[in-house]
């Protein structure tokens, strides 16, 4: 049991303030069929606000001394032909406490990683459009998407934070379109991935602090989406 002392500890915390530094590239190629766009990032984060469980659900917001994130994004897309376009994300980011910080919760550790940043994700898709007749297009598209390992809450001494697994999803559309309709046929996590997004901790007094359960995303979803513009 927290004492009321404890819970508006645990209840407050201070503002942040964050200073970016970027630089990047970014190009039309191949006459304007493909645009590529390149990034460098480093974030200097003080007062850094992380979400903390300094006890089996009891989730909060609590003040890290500071915080670095350094990382890469690439994205690019290209026109393959009149009727095929491809293209893709990628990112890569260390994103890490900076110094040990005694908080509210409890001791947060240097080198903690931060909640929910996954070091490696990405994307790709690929889109096909083919006319059937004079008004209407046939529509056929796939994309996938990949998220890295993270932990849903940053790491305090004795207590870390849940380690959630790295997960992939694919999404898939066929459809219609027109001036003024549209009809899709459309398939999301097609592969019925069951990924992790968060975890939930129990208190089992015998063996300590374990994962109860996860937050899990959506199952596979097939549905009809009609759409008419007035």
């Amino acid at each position: 049991m927290l004492t009321p002392t404890e819970l508006t500890a645990l209840s407050t915390y201070g503002q942040d303030e964050t200073k970016n530094y970027e630089i990047g590239l970014k190009s039309v190629l191949f006459g304007g069929r493909a645009n590529v766009n390149l990034t460098l990032f480093y974030i200097d984060w003080t007062g850094t606000q992380v979400s903390a469980e300094p006890l089996p659900g009891v989730n909060v917001v609590v003040n890290a001394s500071g915080a670095d994130s350094i990382g890469i994004e690439f994205d690019a897309i290209a026109q393959v032909t009149d009727k095929l376009q491809i293209g893709g994300t990628f990112g890569y980011a260390s994103a890490e406490i900076s110094s040990e910080t005694a908080s509210a919760a409890g001791i947060i550790p240097e080198g903690a990683v931060l909640p929910q940043a996954p070091e490696f994700s990405g994307s790709i898709f690929a889109e096909y459009v083919h006319p059937v007749s004079e008004n209407i297009e046939a529509r056929f598209r796939i994309d996938g998407r990949y998220t890295d390992d993270r932990v849903n809450r940053v790491d305090v001494v004795g207590l870390p934070g849940t380690p959630l697994d790295s997960y992939s999803t694919v999404n898939a559309l066929v459809g219609l379109e027109a001036d003024d309709w549209s009809l899709n046929v459309y398939a999301n996590n097609l592969t019925n991935e069951l990924a992790e997004l968060d975890g939930v901790l129990f208190d089992d007094g015998t063996v300590g602090n374990i994962v109860a359960g996860y937050v899990r995303n959506r199952p596979r979803t097939i549905g009809i989406q009609v759409k008419k513009r007035f």
